[in-house]
């Protein structure tokens, strides 16, 4: 899995890009830390 956009100018498409990473279970801990961080 991988992002094709920058999260520092497209806030909706990290989280989703998030939330589907963690419901396939494949998220890494570099976007999750930063996931976290944006979400709360």
């Amino acid at each position: 899995v991988g992002a094709d956009f920058k999260y520092t100018d497209n806030f909706k498409s990290f989280v989703y890009y998030t939330a589907y990473s963690a419901d396939e279970d494949v998220i890494d801990n570099d976007y999750a830390g930063v996931g976290m961080e944006l979400k709360f």
